[in-house]
């Protein structure tokens, strides 16, 4: 396990960097600049990130996002990638029924969990919250996995 915003590993130390569902926390712009010095000559990353999947995304779903994530259309994140010396040699949005993968399960363990064990009150809203953004707006964001290769020497 590493920090995010500065992993500990030398220059070069991989031919691949995987980071699904992670890239968010710290931002897609800083993700490709900050692990691009990760890979070894050769090196690929594929990387994901929460995206809009819709050109207008309403109130409701920016009020759940932007408190906790700047998100951006695919087309902006394969943009900013190739500004940022990356070659884009392939994108794919992962689809809906991964999400129901996902969120099926977890409404079950919300309804199935005791609210009075501690911190369970505040985990379970903030669930709840989660679940609800997504039955509401889920055709609005979705995650993209862009597969990538610096553009240039590193």
């Amino acid at each position: 396990m590493a920090d995010l915003t500065g992993p500990d590993f030398a220059d070069g130390s991989f031919d691949l960097v995987w980071a699904e569902g992670s890239a968010y926390v710290i931002g897609f712009d800083t993700a490709l600049r900050d692990w691009r010095r990760l890979l070894a000559p050769g090196g690929a990353m594929v990387v994901t990130d929460c995206v809009w999947t819709t050109d207008a995304p309403s109130p409701g779903a920016r009020a759940f996002w932007e408190p906790q994530a700047t998100l951006r259309p695919v087309a902006a994140n394969t943009a900013a990638a190739v500004a940022a010396g990356w070659r884009v040699t392939g994108v794919l949005v992962q689809p809906d029924s991964d999400w129901d993968e996902y969120y099926v399960p977890l409404a079950e363990r919300v309804a199935a969990a005791d609210p009075s064990a501690p911190g369970m009150a505040e985990a379970l809203a903030a669930t709840r919250e989660e679940l609800a953004a997504r039955r509401d707006h889920g055709t609005e964001y979705g995650y993209a996995g862009y597969v990538l290769r610096p553009s240039g020497p590193r």
